[in-house]
């Protein structure tokens, strides 16, 4: 499978101290691109280079999301904690807070970075047609 069009790409990414393999990456790019692509009403899907904002946004969401997903991976196996000090085992399951709590981070992340980024008719990255979204 290809992945084309990427605002970040692997080489790009292994170059800020990224860690994941390229089949990973690919994917997770993906996710975080579509993102992207909704916040900003797919303006960006048509530019042919990206400003550095979309690359560290994208960075950044990555990050986000595998801090989330190493959550979520255990938490799938059951356990939700542990204690080493006369072995405590806590079990649980994915939780709609965590998911939540993610989306707004990742969300948050967007804004941060491309809030004040401009196409070049002047139209604000985010602009949603109205004076606040």
């Amino acid at each position: 499978m290809e992945f084309n069009n990427q605002y970040l790409t692997y080489d790009e990414y292994k170059s800020l101290g990224g860690t994941l393999g390229e089949m990973p990456f690919n994917i997770l790019e993906f996710k975080c691109r579509k993102i992207v692509d909704n916040l900003t009403f797919n303006r960006l899907t048509n530019l042919d280079t990206q400003k550095q904002e979309v690359k560290m946004c994208i960075y950044d969401m990555m990050n986000i999301s595998s801090k989330y997903e190493q959550i979520s991976n255990k938490q799938a196996q059951g356990v939700a904690s542990e204690s080493t000090d006369g072995y405590s085992v806590s079990y649980g399951s994915i939780s709609t807070e965590q998911d939540k709590a993610r989306i707004v981070e990742l969300e948050s992340c967007v804004s941060d970075y491309l809030a004040d980024c401009y196409l070049q008719d002047g139209t604000p990255y985010m602009y949603c047609g109205v004076s606040s979204c």
